[in-house]
């Protein structure tokens, strides 16, 4: 099951990201990562020639989608957070 933050729904509204494509990233990930210091999970898909990036928690079976956003910078996000030792792929 997954359910979303009401920041979640707020971002997707935002960006024009739909459930669809999030639940998507989720399913089939490119990328997956852990979040060490926030203990969360980042999931990276496409949309639309952009990264499509999910943020969640595992709770139990389920995934609560905290918040998500695309950007065409994600190379560069991602160095940044494995060179800190803040998240490590999965």
């Amino acid at each position: 099951m997954i359910s979303y933050t009401e920041h979640a729904l707020m971002r997707m509204q935002q960006y024009g990201i739909s459930r669809e494509e999030v639940e998507r990233v989720l399913r089939n990930p490119s990328h997956l990562f852990f979040d060490l210091q926030s203990g969360r999970y980042v999931a990276v898909g496409s949309k639309n020639g952009h990264d499509l990036v999910v943020v969640y928690e595992k709770v139990g079976d389920g995934k609560i989608v905290v918040t998500t956003y695309h950007t065409s910078k994600f190379d560069k996000i991602r160095t940044a957070k494995l060179t800190s030792g803040r998240w490590v792929e999965l």
